[in-house]
């Protein structure tokens, strides 16, 4: 028994001293003084240079843990301890998982019958294919109350005041109407989104960006709203009815001799019509941005532009005969009664304007029916164009400077020259005929061909048009048929005149 004893006790020694060696993946760690190792055949602390000198290097991993990097000997220990043995487990790296990220996502609002959104949806559709990454979300708003809905809470989200279609959310960015030019500034965003490199920016013709002072460079591919407020305003700025009351007060003013008054009278009277001018086309354009794109109210603009275009075309043929979109001769007594008051009595210059003012504030109310029918067109088209609010401000701006700009230069020739202009019935005739056609074709392009009022070729096409038409009726009215002894219309024509009193003398004579 007691030789086993013995065998069991060196086995049990024998193992403790060789345990280091015979430990699969074990590590022994001791704590030994700074500058000590252990030693494993003497199982003592030892002073060891086997360490380089370069141990805490900061190039080494072991550098921060302070741990010798050939022995794994942890050099920063206090002092010396039992020897202690540990096995670090094998870890393996579990898998990253990973989770694909959510498309990016086009919100496409849209309209049936809606002519922009027409145009629109294939190129959208076109630029989502392009990138496995998109989603496009097409949402028409015109019959589902859901997507009403969802428009009316994305665009109060986004601080959008248009309710125009079609309209286009990408990230926090919003494109309201269509045109060309959107369609890059949307590949641009979504390249941006999704940290691509943005395509190069495609060359530009000279020939298509023009230069305006303060304004910089303006691409006329973008510029269709300007050019069509442009020409609108200056045919509106030539309106019978305000050239007519311009004229007759300034003939008053003339009498008193006096520039300055011509001049305060005049500027009150311009800047005070222009300001209810805006406000009526103000209220227009809100009424219209907020009812939004659909088929009855195209319908409604259309009809209304075409009875405003009949009527004119009809005074200048049988002016003021039938029903006439003309300041009424009942109103006309009490208008020449305050022009000559302001005129007349010995007023401050105070009293001056704001007689002037109160005047012309009456004055527009009364003439509204002749000078509607281009307001009322004008703010349709750009709301239906879903315009921004600078923008906005600035066709606005435009239209109001043309249209006032006209009226000003008869006023500053009236006070060069101190002669009143003479406005006789052939001049009203002639601009209500100018008036009435470019109205007519305005009203061919909101109902049957309303894209051609988005694009820059499309608006030179329509007023072309009434040109020709314009000039090819006073050819006809004005020249032909007078020679041919025909008379058209009420107004009596030199030619047809002259004819007639021929005719009666030779039957006077038989």
């Amino acid at each position: 028994m007691q030789p086993l004893v013995r065998i069991l006790v060196s086995l049990v020694i024998l193992l403790c001293s060789l345990s280091p060696a015979i430990s699969t993946g074990a590590k022994a760690t001791v704590n030994c003084a700074p500058g000590h190792t252990y030693n494993p055949q003497t199982q003592r602390c030892e002073a060891s240079t086997a360490c380089p000198t370069d141990i805490f290097n900061s190039d080494t991993p072991q550098a921060d843990s302070g741990l010798c990097q050939e022995t794994g000997i942890n050099l920063l220990a206090g002092p010396l301890v039992d020897l202690q043995l540990w096995s670090e487990p094998e870890t393996t790296a579990a898998a990253p998982v990973t989770t694909a990220a959510p498309p990016l996502q086009i919100l496409f609002f849209w309209g049936v019958g809606c002519p922009f959104c027409e145009a629109q949806k294939p190129l959208i559709e076109q630029l989502a294919g392009q990138y496995p990454q998109v989603e496009l979300k097409s949402y028409e708003v015109y019959h589902d109350r859901d997507n009403q809905a969802l428009f009316l809470d994305l665009i109060n989200q986004h601080g959008v005041t248009s309710r125009s279609v079609p309209m286009t959310f990408i990230g926090e960015r919003h494109w309201v109407g269509f045109r060309d030019i959107f369609m890059d500034e949307m590949k641009t965003e979504i390249d941006r989104l999704l940290s691509l490199d943005p395509p190069a920016a495609p060359a530009t013709n000279a020939a298509e960006v023009i230069s305006i002072p303060l304004l910089g460079d303006i691409q006329l591919g973008t510029m269709p709203l300007l050019l069509a407020t442009f020409l609108i305003a200056f045919v509106d700025g030539f309106n019978p009815c305000s050239l007519w009351l311009l004229t007759i007060l300034l003939g008053i003013v003339l009498h008193t001799h006096s520039r300055r008054k011509i001049i305060i009278v005049g500027l009150a009277f311009l800047l005070t019509t222009a300001a209810g001018y805006g406000a009526f086309m103000l209220g227009l354009l809100n009424v219209f941005m907020f009812v939004g794109y659909v088929d009855w109210i195209k319908i409604v603009v259309g009809l209304l532009a075409l009875t405003f275009a009949l009527v004119n075309i009809k005074d200048y043929f049988w002016f003021q005969q039938g029903l006439s979109f003309t300041i009424s001769d009942k109103h006309k007594p009490g208008i020449f009664k305050k022009m000559r008051n302001i005129i007349h009595q010995d007023m401050s210059t105070l009293g001056m304007v704001g007689a002037t003012v109160t005047m012309a504030l009456g004055i527009t109310l009364v003439e509204l029916p002749c000078t509607a029918g281009f307001p009322v067109i004008w703010t349709n088209i750009v709301a239906l164009h879903g315009v921004e609010t600078l923008e906005f401000a600035l066709l606005f701006a435009t239209y109001l400077i043309i249209y006032l700009g006209i009226e000003i230069v008869i006023l500053t020739v009236a006070v060069v020259t101190l002669k009143k202009s003479v406005f006789e019935e052939k001049h009203g005739r002639v601009l209500k005929l100018i008036g009435g056609v470019i109205m007519l074709v305005l009203a061919y392009g909101i109902v049957f061909a309303y894209d051609a009022l988005g694009s820059l070729s499309g608006i030179l096409t329509l007023f072309g048009a009434a040109a020709v038409i314009i000039a090819l009726t006073l050819l006809i009215h004005r020249g032909l048929l007078p020679r041919l002894g025909i008379r058209f219309g009420s107004e009596k024509l030199p030619g047809t005149a002259k004819k007639e009193k021929d005719k009666a003398a030779s039957l006077d004579k038989k």
